[in-house]
């Protein structure tokens, strides 16, 4: 599959090659919303996960929460997709990060006032999904507007680097307040970046509107869909994505019972794994932001799957807690830069006035993430947490091996 022959995207000295998407003044703006936006959603699944396996003690019930959110992601995103492509994106962005904001504040007053239940934490779990399905698409397809498809690589790779550092404090400083204080407390935090992110995608100024669409919000569904289905190489990739995200990052739903159950490091302990996560992520990215052509995805996208789940499976059975730290932040470093790789080359290869409705479908990937999370819940009740991990790993590995072919046929 060709990219387009002698594209670069990314200028030649590395000063400029690190941050050439930030030129467009636009941009800053987003990526600041993009990433205070990504810290309260990643505290708010910390907080979410502990919370239910305090009040339930089931690591079914982790998981199934975090199920809830994810169905609503996969059954809805192709809808997404054609709202994405109808109205104005920034505007559609805004309305999600104000809604999270109002999500996050109702369960901190329910968890500070003691009167919070699992029905109450499931509803809104299903209204963040939603958030969440409008939020990913609309994100994506206004970053290409704003940077264009030049920095559309260097833009996502900078914009994973900026959540994977507030992913090493972010959790860190969740996990401390946790322990010291309460849940509540910490959907607070959530709140205020929620409320951050809104504030930032105000100061972005005018972002073109793309074009007027006047046809049938069905017939653009079907549309949509064929196109994706249709051609072989968005196909192959659309399911690739998919086994990556239910199996590959479905350690994080599983990651507060790893921490207080198999490691036994306490809240505290969960906190730095999930700041040891946000140093690989960090590291992966960096090394993304700096490609200077895009002929070595095909190859580097193979090497991190691949090693994503390598190095997942080892992470299972570290029976070391620093040892776990490291080779969790190196397996999230890889699947961070394949996530990073593949948003990029979905963009590539969507047409203009079917964008919004493309990456709906790399949208819906994430969705399988949490309930990825939901049948490893079920396998951890069954038989454990590091047997559920090391499947997923295996998984992710095998399916990276079968479209091997594929992945080296991407380039210029």
């Amino acid at each position: 599959m060709k990219l387009g022959k002698g594209t670069h995207y990314l200028p030649a000295h590395w000063s400029d090659k690190m941050f050439s998407a930030f030129q467009q003044p636009g941009f800053r703006w987003l990526w600041l919303s993009a990433t205070t936006s990504f810290m309260s959603r990643i505290i708010y699944g910390m907080a979410e996960g502990w919370l239910v396996l305090t009040i339930t003690n089931s690591p079914f019930w982790v998981g199934a929460m975090a199920g809830i959110r994810g169905a609503a992601i996969v059954f809805l995103s192709p809808f997404a997709g054609v709202l994405v492509d109808r109205v104005n994106r920034r505007h559609l962005l805004l309305s999600t990060q104000v809604m999270s904001a109002l999500i996050t504040l109702t369960l901190a007053y329910l968890t500070i006032s003691n009167q919070i239940h699992l029905w109450q934490i499931s509803l809104l779990s299903l209204l963040q999904g939603i958030s969440m399905t409008l939020n990913i698409p609309a994100r994506f397809t206004l970053t290409m507007d704003v940077v264009g498809k030049r920095n559309l690589l260097n833009a996502s790779a900078t914009t994973q680097m900026g959540n994977s550092l507030v992913q090493i404090v972010g959790p860190t400083m969740a996990g401390i307040v946790i322990s010291k204080a309460n849940v509540g407390a910490v959907y607070v935090l959530t709140t205020i970046g929620f409320i951050i992110a809104a504030l930032a995608l105000l100061k972005m100024g005018y972002v073109p509107k793309g074009e007027a669409k006047h046809g049938s919000p069905v017939g653009e569904l079907k549309e949509g869909v064929k196109f994706v289905f249709l051609n072989p190489n968005l196909r192959a990739l659309f399911l690739l994505g998919l086994v990556v995200e239910a199996f590959g990052w479905s350690y994080q739903t599983m990651l507060p019972v790893m921490a207080r159950d198999v490691l036994k490091v306490g809240a505290t302990g969960f906190g730095l794994l999930n700041a040891a996560a946000g140093i690989g992520a960090l590291a992966g990215t960096m090394v993304v932001a700096n490609l200077s052509e895009i002929k070595v995805i095909g190859r580097m996208m193979l090497v991190t799957s691949i090693g994503f789940g390598g190095f997942l499976i080892l992470f299972a059975f570290s029976p070391w807690f620093p040892l776990s730290m490291f080779l969790l932040a190196v397996a999230v470093g890889m699947g961070l830069s394949f996530d990073s790789m593949l948003g990029t080359t979905f963009q590539i290869l969507s047409p203009d006035n079917m964008r919004g409705r493309v990456m709906s479908f790399y949208a819906l990937t994430f969705g399988m993430t949490t309930m990825g999370g939901f049948g490893s819940g079920i396998i951890a009740n069954v038989l454990t947490t590091p047997i559920a991990l090391g499947i997923a790993g295996s998984m992710l590995m095998l399916n990276s091996l079968r479209v091997t072919k594929l992945l080296l046929r991407l380039k210029q």
